[in-house]
């Protein structure tokens, strides 16, 4: 959520703006970096992880256009959106010369595509009371936040 949903790649409260990329429409798990590190921790302990793969995400699948909505109800403001078509984002990911922007247009063409769509994390397993895009957009509208330029 910290990268993907923060003002240099999604949205940006200040001005308003969001990027969508692709259509916006394929599901994401969107996951905060603080699950991440508390299932990381989990999987010390857990049986289930001993010499395991995790496939693991944020608590719901959302679209792209869901995460507007949720940043315009939060913000109580429509935010306007940035296109970014799917066949821009090949093209970038295809002329791409040097690896670290040939990755990172990968990962945008990714995200265009929905790229953990389906996925079930077992969160059965994995006893985390996980944060929502909304929890996390919440915060950041928090009055008195101090906004990270990073």
């Amino acid at each position: 959520m910290q990268s993907w949903l923060g003002p240099r790649l999604f949205g940006d409260p200040t001005t308003g703006t969001v990027n969508v990329y692709g259509d916006g429409t394929p599901k994401i798990r969107y996951v905060a970096v603080s699950d991440v590190a508390e299932l990381a921790l989990q999987s010390l302990t857990t049986p289930a992880a001993r010499n395991a793969i995790i496939p693991f995400g944020g608590p719901e699948e959302l679209s792209q256009r869901d995460v507007v909505r949720i940043f315009e109800g939060t913000y109580g403001r429509p935010f306007a959106a940035v296109e970014v078509p799917e066949p821009a984002l090949d093209a970038r990911w295809r002329s791409a010369e040097d690896p670290f922007e040939k990755s990172f247009a990968a990962l945008l063409l990714g995200v265009a595509r929905g790229l953990d769509s389906g996925m079930q994390p077992p969160f059965e397993s994995f006893p985390i009371r996980m944060i929502t895009v909304k929890d996390f957009v919440r915060s950041l509208a928090r009055p008195g936040r101090v906004r990270a330029t990073s």
